[in-house]
């Protein structure tokens, strides 16, 4: 597949720059339309991401992708954290969130539905657990039959009781 084969060429040519910026790699994905692709470049490191490292990213990527062509095409470039609602891109990146709730997307449908919201109860060596969030059903996933997964963030709840 030529998308995958593009991410796999990205991501020998971006890891290292981002890593010697001190960021780490968390995931690349090419998404969009034929009128508007996007190139979403993904990055992290413990204490968080600044902007200002993320536009020298972003100016440093363009720079070679341009020279590279790498990219057919025009497209938009967008260099980020992977946020508070990050996607996972490798299982062993969802170890550490047990307890998070998710919205996972499959590739085919599984019991009628492609998407599925729920609480990551475990991972595993190539699949992982998650309780519904509809009806408490755990059901379990190959990490290949996901299309995209990503943590459904959820804000804390105010205290609604009376006042004193």
């Amino acid at each position: 597949m030529i998308a995958s084969k593009m991410i796999q060429d990205l991501t020998e040519l971006v890891a290292p720059m981002a890593e010697a910026m001190g960021l780490s790699l968390w995931g690349i994905e090419f998404s969009g339309d034929d009128g508007h692709p996007v190139l979403r470049i993904y990055v992290d490191k413990e204490g968080g991401v600044v902007v200002g490292q993320c536009v020298t990213l972003s100016r440093d990527i363009s720079v070679i992708l341009d020279a590279e062509d790498l990219v057919p095409g025009r497209f938009n470039l967008e260099v980020s954290s992977p946020g508070l609602d990050r996607p996972f891109f490798t299982l062993d990146q969802m170890r550490g969130y047990e307890g998070q709730h998710l919205k996972v997307r499959l590739n085919e449908p599984f019991e009628g539905s492609r998407n599925f919201i729920g609480t990551l109860k475990s991972v595993g060596d190539t699949q992982f657990s998650i309780i519904l969030e509809d009806g408490g059903d755990e059901l379990t996933f190959d990490f290949s039959e996901v299309n995209k997964i990503r943590i459904r963030y959820q804000f804390p709840v105010k205290n609604k009781g009376k006042k004193a």
